[in-house]
């Protein structure tokens, strides 16, 4: 029979393809010669089968059980006994080494439920792999000292944590439990070559700056313009609340549900959108004073060096009426205790917006399952992907979720919708995944091969 595990050394005997599931018969054929007790050569004998259920990782879309006839030894010079070695097999999981592989790989990129599901065990299989990856990558990580280091905060499990990203070569570095000033300073001294770091991007959060001032002198630290230009947009939003408690109910709820023109730059506005904000301007001249304001501020930012961005906040500043100084009253006040971080953006050009890409990633990685705890959301985050799971490829036939670039185009049996002998074009391709190759050529139905590209 054909070998339909792919594996060295292993006969079928028996494949029964059921509507969810492949069940197949097998033993593996080498037998051992020395007795692993007492180190006898050539004094062994068989002395049984055990018949052993063991999970292997799907194919075709369906599970896969082994009922491995293992044999049982026994010893004649020490008289002990003991079974049949199987190196493709987990004994300790009783699943197949490539089918622990796969849970490792995908309990990083799936709920566990969905892997349990896949392969026909208990989520807490799952679970007791993960745990062991997660806690074997955990003592290998080593962070690296990035160029430029984005640091920022998110809420995570009801609490507040800290993150580090590298900007330039957009790689997250490490999510921390907490993101008080202590513990950013402790990772910031263990980061190996932190002489290395030149610039750290971050919010207005003076722990972060006074971690880096202690332990990373040569960095310049970077103020978000994001950060700060929502600081802009609060204050006009702080105008637009105030006039709006005048109103009346249906204005009001206009006032509300049309923001977004405000909050929207002109050129990206439509011109219906355009027509509808100017009118609304025209007939609330303060809240078109701060609507300019913001504008104008929002135009520093053009500023092509330091020394024009400065000059025009100044201006922009003395432009203020009274009452718009008591609105942008919290961005005045921080632009005057962040200056130098803030126009230090002029010099470097760095944001901290891949740092909050990372953030959304997180919290995607945290809302596809439930219970999870913050180690193995840090884990998804450090070793599963760099892509966010929207990013990522669903394999046709087994469902692993792989990277767009980790796939092999099935040789000798391209699926072909209208039934054509010859090489369709590429809209008519199934693309798989780099493991379910084996099971899609025409060398897989020989029964000449013995080995899988993976055992080998």
């Amino acid at each position: 029979m054909t070998n339909f595990l792919y594996l060295p050394g292993w006969e079928v005997t028996d494949v029964q393809d059921r509507a969810s599931e492949y069940r197949a018969t097998a033993a593996y054929t080498p037998e051992p010669d020395v007795c692993p007790k007492c180190g006898t050569l050539g004094e062994l004998y068989r002395h049984g089968v055990k018949v052993t259920d063991y999970r292997d990782a799907p194919v075709h879309g369906k599970q896969v059980l082994i009922e491995v006839r293992r044999r049982r030894y026994r010893c004649r010079a020490c008289g002990g006994t003991f079974l049949q070695g199987l190196p493709d097999m987990d004994d300790t999981h009783r699943m197949t080494a490539r089918c622990a592989e796969y849970v490792r790989q995908q309990s990083l990129l799936k709920p566990f439920t969905h892997v349990a599901n896949d392969l026909g065990i208990n989520e807490k299989t799952v679970r007791l792999i993960a745990r062991e990856h997660i806690a074997a990558m955990n003592a290998a990580h080593r962070p690296y000292a990035p160029r430029v280091l984005g640091i920022d905060e998110l809420t995570l499990l009801g609490k507040r944590r800290g993150i580090f990203v590298d900007i330039e070569g957009k790689r997250p570095l490490d999510l921390l439990e907490d993101h008080s000033r202590p513990v950013v300073t402790q990772w910031l001294h263990r980061l190996p070559h932190r002489h290395r770091v030149q610039v750290v991007s971050i919010d207005m959060w003076r722990p972060y700056r006074d971690a880096a001032a202690d332990v990373l002198p040569q960095a310049v630290v970077v103020i978000d313009k994001f950060h700060v230009i929502r600081m802009a947009n609060d204050a006009m939003e702080t105008v637009r609340k105030s006039l709006q408690r005048s109103m009346q109910d249906k204005s009001r709820r206009a006032s509300k549900r049309n923001r977004y023109l405000l909050l929207r730059r002109p050129p990206k506005l439509r011109p219906d959108q355009a027509f509808a904000l100017d009118g609304w301007l025209k007939n609330a001249p303060d809240l078109a004073d701060a609507y300019e304001a913001k504008e104008n501020f929002f135009g520093i930012y053009d500023a092509t060096t330091r020394e024009d961005a400065e000059a025009a906040y100044a201006m922009w500043l003395e432009t203020l009426t009274p009452g718009l100084k008591v609105a942008f009253k919290p961005l005045i006040t921080s632009m005057t205790n962040w200056r130098k971080e803030i126009f230090a953006y002029f010099d470097h050009r760095v944001t901290n917006a891949y740092t909050e890409a990372v953030n959304g990633i997180v919290k995607i990685a945290n809302r596809t399952g439930r219970g999870y705890s913050f180690d193995v959301i840090r884990a998804r985050l450090l070793f599963g992907t760099r892509k966010p799971v929207d990013l990522l490829s669903q394999c046709p036939v087994c469902s692993r979720l792989h990277d767009p670039g980790d796939h092999i185009m099935p040789e000798g049996m391209l699926f072909i919708l209208d039934g054509m002998d010859e090489d369709p074009p590429a809209p008519n391709l199934m693309v798989i995944c780099s493991e379910c190759n084996r099971f899609h050529t025409d060398r897989w139905f020989r029964s000449d091969h013995v080995s899988t590209p993976k055992s080998e």
